[in-house]
């Protein structure tokens, strides 16, 4: 296999992901952004530099608002594709 076979093969991988997919991994990304700025809070405060640990605090923050945020986002859209399957299960004689 060649770079341009790889990348054309990754490519319709891509394009073949569900919105459901693409949120769950984004969450999965989120939670593990959020233990390393933790770990990286305690290795800071433990090594004495206490100044930077605010800094990483609020970005470990940041992330777990964003991972509550893409969890309400992935519950919308579950809602969403369950009442257009009753939808279209409701609808099919009508077409």
């Amino acid at each position: 296999m060649n770079v341009f076979e790889f990348f054309r093969r990754w490519k319709r991988g891509m394009d073949e992901l569900s919105a459901e997919q693409l949120l769950y991994s984004k969450m999965v990304g989120h939670v593990g952004a959020s233990v390393g700025m933790f770990f990286a809070c305690l290795y800071l405060l433990f090594s004495g530099s206490w100044w930077f640990v605010g800094f990483c605090f609020f970005i470990g923050f940041l992330q777990v608002v964003e991972f509550l945020s893409v969890r309400k986002q992935l519950g919308v859209l579950k809602e969403q594709l369950r009442n257009m399957k009753m939808w279209e299960e409701n609808n099919r004689g009508d077409l």
